[in-house]
């Protein structure tokens, strides 16, 4: 198995399939920024293996590969987990109003792909259509940012996305593209209504100092 030539981040390694068994290493496990200081119980992990074998033969059933496969979905469900909670109980609170407006299932609505995977820009014209291409990719790594990404793991992100695509559960992260790019918008305007009230204040006060 090739190793990566840098850290996985928790994208990555919730698609990318790292061996032929289709389940992480204990390598690739621990370079992942999202590992958990420990796994559930053998029990819950038996159990999940255990569902995994449904209308596997007998004969053809691989315990090593079935406990792998088991610690790789809860291991991704725990990072789509980390993720939406992390977005969702951000102080700044920007996302709440968006909830509670009746065209919020609207917002993050998407239209689906004719096939997978999904190239990034296809993806982010598919959530944006009506943004220009430069404004879309400014969106998304906004949204990067604003999950905690590094300029550098940013870029190592993007790249990934360019030469792997999106298949159909990864592409879901672009609802969460949509719903920013209108949080993004409405911190846009109050910022725009701030600086037009700061300098009709400032004019009133130079009005004032000119009249004297």
């Amino acid at each position: 198995m090739k190793k990566s030539s840098y850290r996985l981040s928790s994208g990555e390694a919730a698609m990318k399939p790292v061996n032929e068994n289709n389940h992480f290493s204990v390598e690739e496990m621990v370079q992942m920024e999202s590992y958990p200081k420990q796994l559930p119980p053998t029990s819950e992990i038996a159990q999940l293996a255990v569902l995994l074998a449904h209308g596997i033969p007998m004969a053809k059933r691989n315990p090593h590969k079935l406990a792998g496969q088991a610690i790789g979905i809860w291991l991704t469900c725990n990072k789509l987990r980390n993720e939406w909670n992390e977005f969702l109980m951000d102080k700044s609170g920007q996302w709440r109003p968006l909830l509670k407006t009746p065209q919020f299932k609207e917002i993050v609505k998407l239209p689906e792909p004719d096939s997978f995977p999904v190239g990034l820009d296809e993806c982010l014209k598919l959530a944006l259509p009506a943004k220009r291409p430069e404004d879309r990719m400014k969106v998304f790594r906004e949204l990067l940012r604003h999950n905690g990404k590094s300029d550098t793991e940013i870029i190592r992100e993007i790249e990934y996305y360019r030469a792997h695509g999106f298949d159909e559960e990864s592409y879901k992260m672009m609802h969460l593209v949509r719903l920013y790019s209108r949080i993004l918008g409405r911190e846009n305007r109050t910022k725009r209504a701030q600086a037009g009230g700061l300098a009709r204040k400032k004019r009133l006060v130079s009005g004032k100092k000119s009249s004297k």
